[in-house]
């Protein structure tokens, strides 16, 4: 539950611009297709914000990659083996496999 609340507070900031409808409708999707997974933060380190360690603890729990815009967030050292990438790099490296 933590990612989803993360995803509400971020999605809800007045700087994205988003109106309440579009977020609600993303957020009821998000309720629909998502799943819950149990996973123990794997952060060797800390994060610049500890609310980002969920994400990293998924991505890490279910050997996904991590789609961020701010790479910044989530430092080589506290990536604890996780793949982190911008979207454009996971559409490149889409495109070409």
């Amino acid at each position: 539950m933590a990612i989803r609340q993360e995803y509400e507070d971020v999605l809800r900031r007045p700087e994205f611009g988003f109106s309440p409808g579009v977020v609600d409708d993303l957020l009821a999707a998000i309720d629909h297709f998502a799943f819950q997974v149990a996973a123990v933060p794997p952060c060797p380190a800390p994060l610049p914000d500890p609310d980002d360690e969920p994400f990293l603890a998924v991505a890490g729990a279910t050997s996904s990659t991590l789609v961020t815009g701010n790479l910044k967030l989530y430092p080589p050292g506290s990536r604890f083996g996780v793949t982190v990438q911008t979207p454009r790099e996971l559409v490149d490296r889409l495109r070409t496999t």
